[in-house]
């Protein structure tokens, strides 16, 4: 999934060389942001983040999966863009793995027979599967757990704006150089 897409005319390597370095930081704080809304689990999506500088093409994407569902959430039954989730289970599973959620936790159900909470034990597997569930239900959007929208607290208008004006400076004082150039030779 790519993020944020630069495509200049090159082989230039000081705009390659401001790209870089601003796309860095964007990744930079791309990763502190995932950390400040609590979505770290494995630490998957942070080594997912990559950036490609070629020689007219700036990229900063990652390749999780579910990057997807950490800007827009997740509706009932599917993402954001209808792709199929093809082991939820086994997903969440490993997210709560990789949270250090116990092999078998207490959970209290709903006893019909008694019309009260019971205490019960129920294995992550089955955690897993409720979770699930769940979110096929009623999707997943963190409300209450800071939200969603990752990416664009951090890739925002303003964000782009700076980094064009930035690489403006650079050809402008490079047009300039190259007009004062071709005066001198003329005179």
């Amino acid at each position: 999934m790519s993020l944020i897409n630069a495509v200049f005319n090159g082989p230039d390597m000081e705009t390659g060389k401001l790209l870089f370095e601003e796309f860095t930081k964007l990744k930079e704080d791309l990763v502190k942001k995932y950390d400040e809304l609590g979505m770290r689990a494995s630490g998957n999506f942070e080594s997912s983040l990559e950036i490609e500088i070629t020689k007219n093409k700036a990229v900063l994407s990652t390749t999780a999966r579910y990057a997807e569902q950490l800007e827009y959430g997740r509706g009932p039954n599917s993402g954001q863009s209808g792709q199929k989730w093809d082991d939820p289970i086994g997903d969440i599973e490993q997210w709560l793995i990789d949270k250090g959620v116990a092999a078998t936790v207490k959970g209290y159900i709903r006893d019909k027979s008694v019309s009260n909470k019971v205490e019960k034990e129920i294995t992550r597997s089955a955690l897993a599967y409720l979770i699930v569930r769940k979110i096929f239900k009623e999707g997943w959007k963190r409300e209450n757990f800071g939200g969603v929208h990752l990416m664009s607290q951090v890739i925002t208008p303003e964000r782009i704006q700076s980094i064009i004006d930035k690489l403006s400076d650079i050809y402008v004082t490079g047009f300039t150089s190259a007009l004062v150039d071709y005066i001198k030779k003329e005179l």
